[in-house]
């Protein structure tokens, strides 16, 4: 077997990734965290949203009832996961899994304007 050759490269990076997982009812689930860069815009768009509707001190029925409706939609984008078991989800429980694939995107994602990479 051929042994690898330590790199000196300033980055580095893997194809063949085990992607992170999120556990209900004791299954665990893959978050998506290779998604196209298009998809990834929309989910931060989305996320846009939900932040401005939840931050307002006050809203309306339609308001609450949007909230609860981009976070069901955005699930299955987020995590390979069954449909019987997403719609099993409370929002708060769909709000905790789009906060943590939020803070895994952001680990990873390489900054433009400074050329760095997030570790």
């Amino acid at each position: 077997m051929a042994k690898r050759k330590e790199s000196r490269a300033k980055y580095s990076f893997s194809t063949g990734e085990k992607l992170p997982t999120v556990a209900i009812d004791e299954v665990e689930y893959e978050l998506r965290l290779d998604i196209a860069y298009a998809e990834l815009l929309r989910l931060q768009d989305v996320g846009a949203k939900l932040t401005a509707i939840a931050q307002q001190p006050e809203r309306t029925e339609e308001e609450e009832a949007k909230l609860g409706s981009l976070l069901k939609e955005t699930i299955p984008q987020m995590l390979v996961v069954p449909e019987a078991v997403a719609e099993k989800l409370t929002d708060f429980q769909r709000l905790q899994i789009t906060a943590i694939f939020g803070e895994l995107v952001e680990e990873r994602t390489v900054n433009p304007t400074t050329a760095s990479v997030k570790v």
